[in-house]
């Protein structure tokens, strides 16, 4: 089990990951933890700058039909949805129309109770779900995405669906978060961990440059490919008492 030093609370606060829209992204590597989730939470403060390609991938996993899942920003609508690509038909639940708003920090949660029916997600912008869906697909088929690593602000693959803008505070967990522990984990990230199995504070990257740690204490660490860290005005809500691998913890 791995522990956390503590930073500079002013520097680390004010810090974000910057992805270009054109080729920067992060992996992560295939494991136990992150396959072929479902059920699961998903969020993350985020900035968009730009909408540079029609899907904006904010959390990759898989590669295309019968194998990914997708959590991305759309450019066609201006608002933010769910892929998950079954081998016959795709599941598709997607947000309100001109939810996504360019150039300001939103915090953005995606949960899906791991079924075919697109009812089984809902969608939360700075904690509210969203009034309407534009789209509610339901899946069907098989999907599995185990041989697969995952991504940060593009598809691995082929480094296609490049989000451009910052994003901060990346949490995923197995498990559908109640509304209370939506609301803990936006203001304090880190802070509920039954199920955690992908915290990234995107405020530090490791040796060159290159390793992004993940503080879940399943190891899932990340590696940067171009991304680079941002000194940005994070919302003061993103202050946050982080509590790493093997408790104790740090305030900041």
């Amino acid at each position: 089990v791995e522990s956390a030093e503590c930073g500079d609370a002013g520097e680390r606060a004010l810090m974000a990951l910057n992805f270009d829209g054109v080729d920067d992204y992060c992996t992560f590597t295939s494991a136990a933890s992150v396959n072929n989730l479902g059920p699961l939470t998903w969020m993350a403060w985020v900035l968009p700058d730009l909408f540079t390609a029609a899907f904006g991938r904010m959390w990759v996993k898989g590669s295309g039909t019968g194998s990914a899942r997708f959590i991305s920003l759309l450019r066609s609508t201006t608002s933010f949805g769910l892929a998950v690509d079954f081998s016959t038909t795709t599941l598709t639940p997607h947000a309100a129309l001109n939810l996504v708003r360019l150039g300001q920090w939103d915090h953005w949660t995606l949960t899906w109770d791991g079924t075919t029916t697109a009812t089984g997600a809902s969608i939360y912008r700075n904690a509210i779900e969203s009034a309407t869906y534009t789209a509610t697909t339901n899946g069907a088929g098989t999907v599995t995405d185990a041989s697969f690593v995952g991504g940060m602000g593009a598809r691995p693959s082929d480094a296609s669906g490049d989000f451009d803008g910052k994003m901060a505070h990346m949490q995923m967990w197995n498990r559908v978060l109640s509304t209370d522990e939506l609301r803990q984990a936006m203001l304090l990230p880190g802070s509920v961990q039954p199920g955690l199995v992908q915290y990234y504070p995107m405020d530090y990257l490791g040796p060159n440059n290159r390793q992004l740690h993940d503080f879940s204490g399943f190891a899932n660490h990340g590696t940067s490919n171009g991304v680079t860290v941002f000194t940005t005005s994070q919302p003061q809500t993103t202050q946050v008492a982080v509590v790493p691998m093997g408790g104790g913890g740090c305030s900041y």
